[in-house]
């Protein structure tokens, strides 16, 4: 729901600070439930079709496997390039916004 809230006061996009935070392993989960897909060097807030426990799990233990750290499984980015993507985000008109979305989203999946 946190997620969600920042998302609504923002609108486009918004930053979430991993550094000496509790959100990294809450954002690592989401992450593996696929309501959060990396695409272009950032995520994109997704609706999954199907919630995969199995692949949460295995994606939990290969974590486990290799580092203790969430902050290093996920994507990230300097705070002054994420603050240039929101920024950009936020002045793209939203048809243009929402298109290329699906052209991101669409290249995660075929990867």
């Amino acid at each position: 729901m946190a997620f969600i809230r920042k998302w609504l006061k923002s609108r486009a996009a918004f930053i979430l600070n991993v550094s000496g935070s509790r959100w990294p392993e809450i954002f690592s989960l989401m992450v593996l439930a696929g309501f959060f897909v990396p695409t272009g060097g950032r995520y994109q807030m997704t609706i999954p079709s199907v919630i995969d426990t199995g692949m949460i799990l295995e994606g939990l233990s290969n974590c486990l496997n290799r580092t203790n750290n969430p902050k290093n499984l996920l994507v990230t980015l300097a705070e002054h390039d994420a603050r240039n993507w929101e920024a950009r985000l936020r002045h793209m008109d939203d048809a243009e916004r929402l298109a290329d979305r699906v052209i991101l989203l669409s290249d995660s999946q075929s990867d």
